[in-house]
């Protein structure tokens, strides 16, 4: 824009301005003529008195135009910083950058206990987790007992962890005081068990199997050979869980294949009486009891 037309607070339009010094000027050039002919034809006191109010009019004029400059001068450089307030307003700012937050995901039991330095030296790797190995894993699923007639007792109920040894011994007369005897001490397969009045030795020494086996001197089964039937003969095998080494303890009894009991033979009441397969009659010979070692 041209410099025609400022305006603002406290600013002065430019042509009523010009106008004014005009009108001034014009005034105060009647008035220093009119002085200059009062000097010429006046006498020396009002000639005195003409020069003075001459030089006061010079005075003014040269006051009244500084004044002017002045303000001439002010306006321009107020129209200046309106200009700079303007042009500052108007650039746009730069526009903020959002810093978008990124959430670290929790770390997993699992990654905590990885991300966690292992105490030791300096430089010392920690050692890379190892799952315990399986015979010490245990299952939180509770065990169902295998179904069982009443009164019946199987042998796979006896304890998992450490197999309670035991004796057992004939629980009616006359074989109280008889125990369940392994012949020899012998270790060979088809080895003949027997009755023999109770000592503190091996062969006479038993435990539960986890899976129903009587397990005797030497790691061998009690064991029934072939077909189960009255007189079929008992003796020690190598254990394979077969169906010929599974005992069940029913009452004072115990029952092997078919149901048929373990019983001893006669019924002879000495030492070295064999025991044999017979069927159940709930007689003494078939009546054991069994003493925890």
């Amino acid at each position: 824009m041209g410099d025609s037309g400022r305006t603002g607070d406290g600013s002065i339009a430019e042509v009523p301005v010009l106008v004014l010094a005009l009108v001034i000027t014009g005034g105060t050039a009647v008035v220093s003529g009119l002085l200059i002919v009062v000097m010429r034809s006046a006498d020396s006191t009002t000639q005195q008195i003409a020069k003075a109010l001459l030089g006061v009019a010079a005075i003014a004029i040269a006051v009244f135009f500084g004044v002017l400059a002045h303000l001439d001068d002010a306006a321009d450089q107020r129209v200046g910083d309106d200009s700079a307030a303007v042009a500052r307003s108007a650039t746009p700012s730069p526009p903020s950058t959002a810093t978008p937050l990124v959430s670290s995901p929790s770390p997993s039991p699992a990654t905590a206990s990885e991300s966690t330095p292992a105490s030791g030296p300096p430089g010392t790797a920690p050692p890379p987790d190892t799952p315990p190995p399986a015979s010490h894993r245990h299952s939180t699923a509770a065990a169902q007992p295998p179904e069982e007639t009443p009164g019946e007792t199987p042998m796979d109920n006896a304890p998992r962890t450490t197999p309670a040894r035991v004796r057992i011994q004939g629980a009616e007369a006359p074989w109280t005081g008889m125990c369940l005897d392994v012949y020899g001490p012998l270790t060979d397969p088809g080895t003949p068990v027997q009755i023999w009045h109770c000592e503190h030795v091996a062969e006479m020494e038993w435990r539960y199997g986890s899976d129903g086996t009587l397990v005797g001197f030497g790691g061998n089964c009690l064991t029934v050979v072939g077909v189960a039937a009255d007189a079929t003969p008992v003796e020690m095998h190598p254990c394979d869980g077969g169906k010929g080494q599974r005992w069940r303890r029913v009452g004072e009894e115990f029952h092997g294949p078919d149901g048929y009991c373990l019983d001893i033979k006669g019924p002879g009441t000495t030492d070295g009486t064999r025991v044999q397969l017979w069927t159940c009659e709930g007689v003494p010979q078939q009546q054991w009891e069994t003493t925890t070692l």
